[in-house]
Protein backbone atom coordinates (compact mmCIF):
# COMPACT_ATOMS: atom_id res chain seq x y z
CA UNK A 1 0.00 0.00 0.00
CA UNK A 2 1.15 3.36 -0.53
CA UNK A 3 3.02 5.22 2.89
CA UNK A 4 2.95 8.71 1.07
CA UNK A 5 4.57 11.08 -1.27
CA UNK A 6 7.29 14.09 -0.40
CA UNK A 7 7.96 16.85 -3.29
CA UNK A 8 11.32 17.93 -4.00
CA UNK A 9 10.29 21.24 -5.60
CA UNK A 10 14.05 22.23 -6.74
CA UNK A 11 14.33 19.26 -8.52
CA UNK A 12 10.88 18.96 -9.39
CA UNK A 13 10.58 15.19 -8.58
CA UNK A 14 8.06 13.53 -6.15
CA UNK A 15 9.52 10.73 -3.83
CA UNK A 16 6.36 7.99 -3.13
CA UNK A 17 6.59 5.30 -0.71
CA UNK A 18 5.15 1.92 -0.56
CA UNK A 19 4.65 -0.87 1.83
CA UNK A 20 5.11 -3.67 -0.33
CA UNK A 21 6.30 -7.70 -0.75
CA UNK A 22 8.50 -6.75 -3.26
CA UNK A 23 9.02 -4.54 -6.22
CA UNK A 24 6.76 -6.74 -8.56
CA UNK A 25 3.97 -5.75 -6.41
CA UNK A 26 4.16 -2.07 -6.50
CA UNK A 27 5.27 -2.30 -10.32
CA UNK A 28 1.48 -4.06 -10.58
CA UNK A 29 0.11 -0.86 -8.44
CA UNK A 30 1.64 1.82 -11.02
CA UNK A 31 0.66 -0.65 -13.70
CA UNK A 32 -3.40 -0.54 -12.64
CA UNK A 33 -2.53 3.57 -11.93
CA UNK A 34 -1.83 4.15 -15.98
CA UNK A 35 -4.88 2.89 -16.87
CA UNK A 36 -6.82 5.23 -14.87
CA UNK A 37 -4.51 8.29 -14.70
CA UNK A 38 -2.50 7.85 -17.92
CA UNK A 39 1.12 6.94 -17.63
CA UNK A 40 3.06 7.76 -14.28
CA UNK A 41 6.62 9.16 -14.88
CA UNK A 42 8.95 7.20 -12.94
CA UNK A 43 12.83 6.68 -12.81
CA UNK A 44 13.07 3.92 -11.03
CA UNK A 45 11.78 1.90 -7.77
CA UNK A 46 14.08 1.22 -4.98
CA UNK A 47 14.55 -0.72 -1.86
CA UNK A 48 14.77 1.18 1.39
CA UNK A 49 17.11 -0.15 3.82
CA UNK A 50 16.95 2.10 6.52
CA UNK A 51 14.21 4.72 7.51
CA UNK A 52 14.87 7.53 10.48
CA UNK A 53 12.10 9.50 11.56
CA UNK A 54 11.88 12.02 14.52
CA UNK A 55 9.68 9.10 16.70
CA UNK A 56 12.69 6.98 16.63
CA UNK A 57 14.61 9.88 18.90
CA UNK A 58 11.33 10.45 21.34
Amino acid sequence: YWIGSRYAREEGKLYCEFDAKDIESIIDVLTKAAKVAGELPTEGIYKIELKVDSEDFR
